[in-house]
């Protein structure tokens, strides 16, 4: 890493690699260097009939799986980004310092086996558990809860103890893929998602959307992930084994982490929220429990949207579409048409609150809404500034206490910054000499050399040797 020269931004963080490629291929045009279109332009035109899997959003976050679930696309993209920036070179675009870190990046044998482990992760370990979180709360009738969650993490650990002492277990398609094998026998749901995400999940093509045309692409990415075929994917084998058995490491390192949550509900260290050590009423509480904050977070992902859409709206207008339709109050699907699937799902929420109102209660509504608009706006205003105090009182006294803590330190480092400025500490050799010279006796020489005032990182310090004129 250290002969690359720095400005070719060559990093062995795949976060950067996923940006990269998001800024350059993704098609949102968010970048103005991007070619994006004119990439997808070209693969209309060369490989109308192949997949192009979706390039990640990486640009706007870090989401905590983003790493893994974005290296499927670009592994499986690499052949047509590598052809595309070929032919801009050939086109003389060679000076962009994006293209020529893209190339150097994508043609690395290092880089396609950490982006082959990540895929590998995505389909084995992030799919089936991000489906078990959201998927939680509908499982009670399997006797699948909450506290089973924690049944997760002892079969990760498992399995990342066998990678451990055997890289190669990561590119063996059926130890990797039955990792969560009791899990999918006790839950059939969770077996009947992964059939279909490998087995009958559709894609359409570059250039055709007919159904005779579309591809099995998490099919296709099993198969090349396992058992490849492409000579890039193929040299990776001996780096993918040694990135796998020093990945397997740090998660079994990061589960048992005190200072993270994961290790509270590992068996092997007797968590507190281990499968062990929760009792069976525990258990029973938890059926038909969301695993996951998604119904808290449904709220700020909308409030987040009207901040990217509408820029500088207040805070209590940004807040107010996400809370309603996250309680549906304005819900009026039967009159919406739409495609019969969307249809369906969107009417088991039935019709909002206000809608199911009589006629003069919803005039009424809004009237007292209107008549009301600056008093809750005033209310709002007067909870989000208490909020704010609160917030800036915690600041200051956590201010305080680093304060207090530091005071010791403070006065020590008073004491040094006298010393150093005092006419006992010779600063520099020159000034040493000098004044050891001017000295009157030999009795006031030895006397100023005698004692040794250390100032560590501003002082030199001398010694007096058998010839005492002589520093060093």
């Amino acid at each position: 890493m250290e002969e690359i020269h720095f400005s070719l931004r060559v990093t062995t963080d795949v976060m950067q690699l996923l940006r990269a490629v998001e800024k350059y291929f993704g098609g949102n045009a968010n970048y103005a260097k991007g070619k994006g279109q004119e990439f997808m332009a070209w693969m209309r035109h060369k490989y109308r009939l192949s997949y192009l899997y979706p390039v990640c959003r990486a640009c706007g976050g870090s989401r905590q799986d983003i790493g893994v679930e974005g290296a499927v696309a670009v592994l499986m993209n690499v052949p047509y980004y590598l052809e595309f920036l070929i032919w801009r070179f050939k086109c003389g675009h060679k000076d962009g310092i994006l293209e020529r870190n893209l190339f150097m990046l994508l043609t690395s044998v290092e880089m396609i086996s950490l982006l082959r482990v990540l895929s590998i992760l995505h389909i084995s370990v992030c799919m089936p558990l991000r489906w078990l979180a959201g998927n939680c709360g509908d499982l009670g009738e399997y006797g699948f809860g909450v506290a089973d969650m924690a049944t997760v993490v002892d079969l990760m650990d498992e399995a990342f103890f066998e990678m451990v002492n055997n890289g190669e277990k990561v590119l063996d398609e059926d130890f990797m893929m039955d990792i969560f094998k009791t899990l999918k026998e006790k839950l059939p749901p969770l077996q009947d998602y992964l059939d279909y995400m490998f087995e009958d999940r559709q894609g359409c093509v570059v250039g055709s959307s007919c159904k005779e045309d579309k591809v099995l692409p998490w099919d296709l990415l099993k198969a090349q992930l396992f058992y490849p075929t492409r000579c890039d994917i193929v040299q990776s084998q001996d780096d993918c084994v040694e990135l796998a058995s020093e990945a397997a490491q740090v998660f079994r390192r990061e589960f048992r982490d005190e200072r993270k949550a994961t290790h509270k509900y590992l068996s092997e260290v007797v968590g507190e929220r281990s499968i062990g050590q929760i009792g069976i009423a525990e258990k029973e509480a938890g059926l038909g429990i969301s695993a996951s904050n998604c119904v808290s977070e449904r709220g700020h992902g909308a409030s987040t949207s009207d901040l990217q859409t509408f820029g500088t709206i207040d805070l209590q207008h940004m807040a107010a579409r996400g809370q309603t339709e996250d309680n549906n109050d304005f819900g009026r699907e039967l009159t919406v048409g739409g495609r019969k699937s969307v249809i369906h799902e969107k009417e088991s929420r039935g019709l909002g609150g206000y809608h199911q109102l009589m006629q003069e209660l919803q005039r009424t509504l809004i009237l007292s809404a209107k008549w009301n608009l600056r008093a809750h706006r005033d209310l709002f205003k007067r909870s989000f500034k208490d909020q704010l105090d609160t917030r800036q009182k915690k600041e200051m006294d956590a201010m305080m206490a680093e304060l207090e803590k530091s005071k010791e330190d403070y006065i020590d480092a008073m004491v040094l910054y006298e010393q150093y400025y005092s006419q006992r500490c010779w600063r520099t050799k020159p000034e040493a000499k000098r004044i050891y010279s001017g000295l009157p006796s030999e009795s006031a020489r030895l006397e100023a050399v005698k004692v040794c005032n250390k100032i560590e990182g501003h002082a030199e310090f001398y010694i007096v040797l058998s010839n005492i004129e002589k520093f060093y």
